[in-house]
């Protein structure tokens, strides 16, 4: 009871389990379900979901939608629309005098909207169909952001609208303020600024009416869409050159969300800080990779924007080939899940590091990103990986010479990639440092035999048992370490071992 009472829901639900209270195990995960996955643990709980006998899960049309939403967020498409179905006959069959009539139909209504399986497509519709049903259908919880700093790549993947951002505004606006509540407040504004910061114009002109719903969203919304303004008005900062201010921003902001009790928000803004602190190569991102990174073997979806983060750590250390597995692991899901704005990230990211393999295929990488950004005319995402893909740019051609087209098609598209060239280029002079691969050239610096005494060394072990286990002389072995030291820059043992850490080495 006391977990309970405090908000740990898991440790709560070991004590009851361990008491064989299942009943109790049953009710609480009834009344988890209510919330959205941006605020629930649905992957921290899903064994106690898992061990639910099937006929209680039946008799609960809030366990059947918790379900459906588990399944989602762990690549079970088809057990999820199996846990919809079901809630679907069960709201069906109920008698519309039922006092939680309309309570059952918000869970079908939410799902409509919420499984992340399912991409944004008919989302509109559906909104716009519940909106001119008159009244307010109780909806439960719904967070479009799901705690990430976007509206369009948030609980969704909203690129379908880009290309007609400033009609679907006009067409939405107004329902979803109306549909949901607080977690609607601002979000038509920023979602429009965010489309068109995305597609690299100039938003400056929105910044009055964003300022206007920071105040809004602080006095009625929630913190998650404050979150996603709050990011848009620092990336704008970064752009110009102001990354110090945006920094402090950000700080600022993050220290008032954890004030107020607002966890859910602290590792992706931690992560954020990190991207930030990338562009320079500071400490902040050494810190976050080595104490913050998620553990990419316990694989969770709702963890996507710091595994991007981390796949950056990756690529900066010269770790290449465990950035290349997550990074595989990411396309896999923003494919199957449609997430176009982060599959061309992932696509991008993938290209730079291939080519830092001098692999071939970084090319067909770079490619596929560009045509899926195309038609929604996408720049930023390819602006900000400026210095790291900058050299692929100047060896790349799109569309390729064979290619047909018309020529007006060639025109447009030779117009769009100038426009993606200007943009990258000119964030590569602002933050040249970014994703230095600093790691490889100290690596190749290395000696087998110099990089096997440096990983005993952070092992731990003594010069004697350094000897003792790669069978060397004490000469060889003070050889090995001067040399360590000149390569490193450092004039201890501790120092070594921290560098070593610090450029990925060990």
């Amino acid at each position: 009871m006391y977990y309970q009472l405090t908000g740990d829901l898991p440790a709560a639900l070991d004590c009851y389990a361990r008491d064989g209270n299942y009943a109790k195990v049953s009710e609480l995960l009834a009344e988890h379900s209510r919330l959205n996955p941006g605020h629930g643990s649905y992957y921290r709980l899903r064994n106690y979901y898992r061990q639910l006998p099937e006929k209680e899960i039946l008799a609960s049309p809030a366990l059947m939608s918790g379900m459906s939403i588990l399944c989602s967020l762990t690549f079970d498409a088809e057990g999820s629309e199996r846990w919809y179905a079901a809630l679907k006959d069960y709201a069906d069959s109920m008698s519309r005098r039922a006092c939680d009539y309309q309570e059952v139909r918000g869970m079908v209504r939410y799902l409509d909207i919420a499984l992340p399986h399912r991409g944004s497509r008919g989302i509109g519709e559906i909104l716009l169909a519940l909106f001119r049903q008159g009244g307010r259908p109780r909806l439960p919880e719904f967070s479009v952001t799901s705690n990430l700093p976007s509206v369009l790549r948030g609980g969704k993947d909203f690129s379908q609208w880009v290309p007609k951002d400033r009609e679907m505004y006009r067409l939405l606006a107004v329902p979803v303020g109306l549909l949901l509540g607080p977690m609607g407040v601002g979000l038509p504004d920023v979602a429009l600024a965010e489309s068109r910061y995305e597609k690299g114009e100039d938003v400056s002109d929105a910044y009055l009416t964003l300022t206007s719903c920071q105040a809004e969203i602080r006095r009625k919304g929630t913190p998650e869409a404050e979150f996603a303004l709050n990011a848009l008005l620092a990336n704008c900062l970064v752009d110009r050159g102001g990354l110090d201010r945006a920094v402090e921003d950000m700080s600022a902001f993050r220290a008032r969300m954890e004030e107020a009790g607002q966890k859910q928000l602290l590792p992706n803004l931690d992560a954020l800080l990190c991207r930030f602190s990338l562009l320079t190569g500071g400490e902040q991102a050494h810190r976050w990779f080595t104490e913050e990174a998620p553990d990419e073997n316990d694989f969770f979806i709702m963890e996507r924007y710091r595994y991007l983060t981390k796949a950056r750590c990756y690529l900066q250390r010269g770790k290449y080939l465990p950035a290349l597995a997550l990074l595989g692991r990411l396309l896999d899901y923003f494919t199957q899940y449609e997430r176009t704005l982060d599959r061309i990230e992932t696509l991008i990211l993938l290209a730079v590091c291939r080519y830092r393999m001098e692999a071939a295929d970084w090319r067909e990488h770079l490619t596929a990103a560009v045509e899926l950004a195309y038609p929604c005319g996408y720049i930023t995402v390819f602006a900000h990986e400026g210095a790291a893909l900058l050299p692929l740019l100047r060896e790349w051609e799109w569309p390729p010479p064979d290619t047909e087209q018309t020529e007006e098609e060639k025109r447009a598209r030779r117009k769009y990639l100038s426009r993606l060239k200007t943009a990258v280029t000119a964030f590569a002079a602002r933050y040249s440092d970014y994703l230095a691969a600093a790691g490889p050239s100290v690596l190749q610096s290395l000696r087998k035999k110099e990089l096997e005494v440096l990983r005993l060394i952070c092992q731990g072990k003594t010069s004697e048992e350094i000897q003792s286990i790669l069978n060397i002389s004490k000469s060889t072995m003070k050889t090995h370490i001067r040399r360590l030291y000149q390569v490193l820059e450092v004039n201890s043992r501790a120092s070594a071992q921290a560098e070593a850490k610090r450029l990925g080495l060990v």
